[in-house]
């Protein structure tokens, strides 16, 4: 098993370097640190919690409307996708 440890880092290496992983992760860290999509979630969370008149609930389906259709979230989604369905790609290679 030892002798798979060298294998594994080599993968690996080629795995972060692959331009799929590269730009997911460019895009993950522009997400995860976008301060306008922070207050949009938070706005829709607090809305969230509220009790749902109707007044409310157009205020809350509007953000959500906003941050789905946000470039960025989109992007982030599209590509988390992406790397969900190489990953199963290449374990299915793996196994057989």
């Amino acid at each position: 098993m030892n002798d798979s440890l060298p294998i594994a880092k080599k993968i690996n290496e080629e795995l972060k370097n692959h331009p799929l992983i590269v730009e997911f992760k460019s895009v993950e860290h522009d997400f995860l640190n976008s301060e306008y999509l922070k207050q949009l979630k938070n706005e829709m969370n607090f809305y969230k919690k509220c009790t749902m008149d109707d007044e409310t609930r157009k205020k809350y389906l509007n953000l959500k409307k906003t941050y789905d259709s946000d470039p960025l979230v989109c992007n982030y989604l599209r590509l988390k996708e992406e790397v969900e369905e190489f990953k199963q790609e290449i374990i299915d290679y793996i196994l057989k």
